[in-house]
């Protein structure tokens, strides 16, 4: 199962994700607490490069995205805007693309996106992402032991399990919940939330 730990402002706390065992960073380039730009390239410089690294985007023009991608050396492209199929083809492969889990959620959404993988988010008006939301997990229920599946908002180690034994995703993402203060992650966290999601994910 895919471990990304997201909104890495720093190197200390990127070698912390990696060396917890982490197998995707992510680097937030739109607006955020935890938002950083091009010096996202020492941090990246400084690891081993076990890890895959994602930058995070919200309705870039696409020659930005493509830039940046090339400049830091990125694995994924994550999206959170209104970016289209068109959008999201062109930059294949490594996509990641945002779905809000709200109301109106309905897993036949899928079948118009283009990516390689699909991040579930609680759905907030005033953020496009990493609202640290936990949705209704049930609501998603159909795309149970999807591999494209990866699960957000408002994961932590006390809860990752059960989101893992409600949708058995691809892949679980964590931002605040493993945070010591917005934007600087703790090292015992991160390290209780891998350990926590390799075991329950080996069961």
């Amino acid at each position: 199962m895919l471990i990304k730990i997201c909104g890495i402002t720093n190197l200390e706390d990127a070698l912390a994700a990696e060396d917890a065992g982490a197998d995707i960073l992510g680097f937030v380039f739109a607006e955020s607490p935890r938002r950083v730009g091009e010096e996202a390239q020492g941090i990246i410089a400084g690891l081993s490069g076990e890890a895959k690294k994602a930058g995070v985007f919200v309705d870039e023009p696409l020659e930005n995205v493509m830039r940046l991608r090339e400049k830091l050396g990125l694995d994924y492209l994550q999206l959170h805007g209104q970016e289209n199929a068109d959008y999201c083809q062109r930059l294949m492969p490594g996509v990641i693309k945002l779905i809000r889990v709200d109301g109106d959620f309905s897993p036949d959404i899928l079948e118009g996106l283009v990516a390689d993988y699909y991040l579930l988010e609680g759905a907030r008006q005033d953020a496009a992402g990493g609202t640290g939301m936990i949705f209704d997990w049930s609501r998603a229920a159909a795309l149970k032991g999807n591999s494209k599946l990866i699960v957000s908002g408002g994961l932590d180690p006390e809860n990752v399990s059960d989101a893992i034994e409600s949708l058995c995703p691809g892949g679980v993402d964590v931002s605040s919940g493993v945070e010591a203060s917005p934007g600087r992650k703790s090292p015992e966290k991160i390290k209780k939330f891998v350990e926590v999601v390799r075991g329950t994910s080996e069961l």
